[in-house]
């Protein structure tokens, strides 16, 4: 059981560390294949903040203006809606810019391509980058994402609006009763299904961690819990990075 005092002080410690650069955490060792189980952190610079913003504030005027995106997301979550590429060209490019950085410190996508191409190496003539799978979510008390993985090579979320604290959802009544449990409400959670045992990633998200930016492999499953202490929207924006494989018989077949 951790005390909140001490789950301050674990946040302290992540606040501590972030950077607008990457920072690689590995959340186990895998015994065989491709490791996928490591995510990357960072902050966020001013210019996206405000791009963000802006459009948060056009969503809230015109929802129409914007697809909503439930029928390609798992969440449990009424308010997501896909995001427009001419709205958002500073988060274009700081996505393109951590996908470059991350595998200059990883080499997954690269090690995943290769062996996509051996796979089908008879036909693998080339592979673009498709950074265009974005959405926002507007999530309200109670909502949540269940266990899941995404498509495509690496996938990110930016904790924009956290509108809670650990402090806040430790003294809901659910709070109090499951204070001894691993996981606290509103967490975002990695989870590493193994033979004997599973491994889980908590972050103990509250609001001093707003403006952070994760990626991770997409294939990693993760969740998030649902939040009890407020009535104010928990906002995120994520997406997924594909690889648009180039091969002899489909010239632009979208691998997802």
């Amino acid at each position: 059981m951790c005390s909140i005092s001490i789950l301050y002080i674990i946040n302290t410690i992540i606040l501590e560390r972030l950077t607008q650069s990457l920072q690689i955490e590995h959340i186990s060792n895998s015994s065989k294949g491709i490791d996928n189980k490591f995510y990357a952190i960072s902050k966020i610079p001013k210019e996206l903040d405000k791009e963000i913003f802006n459009v948060i504030k056009d969503i809230e005027k015109n929802p129409k203006k914007y697809d909503k995106y439930n029928d390609s997301l798992a969440g449990k979550i009424i308010h997501e809606y896909g995001l427009h590429a001419d709205d958002t060209p500073v988060l274009l490019k700081f996505i393109h810019d951590k996908f470059h950085e991350m595998e200059n410190l990883s080499k997954y996508a690269e090690s995943l391509f290769e062996q996509i191409s051996s796979y089908f190496r008879h036909s693998v003539i080339g592979c673009d980058i498709d950074f265009s799978d974005n959405w926002i979510n507007f999530q309200k008390k109670y909502e949540y994402n269940p266990p899941h993985i995404h498509s495509g090579v690496y996938s990110w979320v930016i904790w924009y609006k956290i509108p809670y604290t650990l402090e806040g959802e430790a003294n809901t009544e659910i709070g109090k009763a499951t204070k001894n449990h691993d996981t606290r409400t509103g967490d975002f959670v990695f989870s590493t299904p193994g033979y004997m045992f599973n491994v889980h990633q908590n972050f103990l998200l509250d609001n001093r961690l707003e403006k952070t930016f994760l990626m991770f492999p997409s294939s990693l499953e993760h969740s998030v819990l649902p939040f009890y202490s407020t009535d104010q929207y928990r906002i995120t924006l994520a997406g997924n990075i594909h690889f648009n494989i180039q091969n002899s018989t489909f010239p632009r077949y979208p691998l997802k």
